[in-house]
């Protein structure tokens, strides 16, 4: 199985820690007998389906769940792979439609899952916030201020260009209203830093008008 990886970025790759058990409902998996389909030439196909089967994983916190394993094919491939052919259930008609190309090309499909589903948690072993109250409890947990002191460099940055109003009060003319999010990063240098990132796809076209329930402005 494969467990925090680090990739040449420094960012840490949250993924699950193992598959400790599986479960197959009959009332929906496909049958033996239902596992083909014949084309419109009267060929016999294999029928590509993985519904039924959920897989109980083991994440790195400790928990378990129940996940769907439509979900895991995509995510996890290669740890499916591996575990149905330990578990004598690859020739399940869930699993031996895909299951034997997954284990002959590995190497590859790791490579690319990675690349498709990187979640950043830890850049350079420093936990990276998703929030303010999330930056909070880490500056707590470390015993200083670095976070808050990023977030507050952002704003006294931006401040310039931003306007907070009540909510309710339309912006003056001129102004479009937006919104946007902060983006929280590590320098080289272990430096941390705070972005805010205006919400691009939430922006209002000015022939429309501004967006009524966003409560910031920006000239």
């Amino acid at each position: 199985m494969h467990v925090n990886d680090v990739d040449d970025d420094g960012y840490s790759n949250t993924m699950f820690k193992a598959i400790v058990d599986y479960k197959k409902d009959p009332k929906v998996a496909v049958s033996e007998e239902k596992s083909y389909v014949m084309s419109k030439n009267g060929q016999r196909r294999t029928r590509k389906t993985t519904k039924g089967w959920k897989l109980m994983v083991l994440w790195n916190d400790g928990t378990q769940s129940w996940i769907d394993l439509s979900v895991l094919k995509e995510s996890n491939p290669v740890d499916v792979a591996e575990f149905a052919k330990a578990h004598h259930i690859d020739e399940e008609p869930a699993f031996r439609w895909w299951v034997p190309y997954t284990l002959r090309k590995r190497d590859m499909i790791i490579s690319a899952v990675k690349a498709r589903v990187r979640k950043t948690t830890h850049k350079y072993g420093i936990e990276i916030p998703t929030s303010v109250e999330h930056a909070k409890r880490l500056d707590a947990q470390n015993g200083n201020n670095l976070w808050m002191k990023a977030l507050s460099k952002e704003m006294s940055n931006i401040g310039v260009a931003v306007e907070v109003l009540a909510y309710g009060v339309l912006a003056p003319p001129g102004y479009s209203k937006v919104t946007g999010h902060l983006v929280w990063d590590v320098k080289m240098d272990f430096t941390r830093k705070a972005r805010w990132v205006l919400d691009g796809h939430k922006t209002p076209d000015p022939l429309v008008g501004p967006a009524p329930e966003s409560n910031a402005s920006q000239k």
